[in-house]
């Protein structure tokens, strides 16, 4: 269930509505479509491209709305101490397990019997319920497995990362970030989770969790390990049509 893809060149990538020209070096994509995780990793080469004083003008504004909000933003606000003042908010948000979900056991079993149930119907033509048992269990699994507890409270950040002394901030916490960003409204072709449709944007959430014990992060908001951290909900969303270069800094 995994999709990977190679590249044997630079990618060569053209973003009109930010003004670059991007060669990007591939290392890795990989699309795991049973967890429905994607990762791509590389070495991206930014060009600017040319044109007129109002091309520039409508370059610069769109940047700098990639960039508020984004991830990096987010990590240098996590350096500076100025999360609340670049208008984030930090919640704990933790995934305890579904009691009604049922095990992988369980499951098997009852696909197993509706699957013998559907192959006797058709051979003999004729039509057989399902049992309520195997109704109910085939029912719960399509329940999320955990269940998600926030804690409305603000997060004291400052006990999960520390200064060191490369100029660099060590950042490590277990459970979830749920992050808000308040001073933009979610795009309009963003589908918020178990949504097919968004009528009415509001805030931009994101959810995030470490794959690694611990990770730095430089004063620019740059991580040492792009993979060290998982992202969830809105910051899933943006990805390539977003990116900017490490070095970018918003004009004042």
């Amino acid at each position: 269930s995994i999709f990977t893809v190679k590249a044997r060149a630079p990618l060569q990538i053209e973003n009109n509505a930010l003004g670059y020209k991007i060669e990007y070096a591939l290392e890795l994509y990989q699309h795991n479509l049973a967890d429905k995780r994607m990762v791509f990793l590389g070495y991206p080469k930014f060009i600017e491209m040319e044109g007129s004083k109002g091309k520039k003008k409508k370059w610069a504004k769109r940047r700098a709305k990639a960039y508020n909000g984004s991830p990096q933003h987010f990590f240098k606000s996590l350096f500076q101490d100025s999360i609340k003042e670049n208008g984030f908010l930090i919640n704990q948000l933790r995934r305890v397990p579904n009691p009604n979900y049922p095990t992988q056991e369980e499951i098997q079993v009852a696909k197993e019997a509706a699957r013998e149930i559907y192959l006797a119907q058709k051979s003999k033509r004729v039509v057989l319920n399902l049992p309520d048992s195997i109704q109910n269990v085939l029912s719960q699994a399509k329940e999320h497995k955990f269940t998600a507890v926030l804690d409305k409270n603000d997060l004291d950040y400052t006990k999960y990362v520390s200064k060191q002394a490369d100029n660099k901030m060590l950042l490590s916490f277990k459970d979830y970030w749920h992050i808000t960003y308040n001073k933009e409204k979610e795009d309009e072709n963003y589908r918020p989770p178990g949504k097919l449709s968004n009528p009415n944007p509001g805030p931009q959430v994101s959810v995030i969790s470490m794959t690694v014990p611990e990770c730095k992060i430089n004063s620019q908001g740059v991580l040492n390990d792009p993979l060290a951290i998982l992202f969830e909900q809105y910051w899933s969303f943006e990805k390539v049509a977003d990116m900017l270069p490490l070095d970018y800094k918003p004009e004042e």
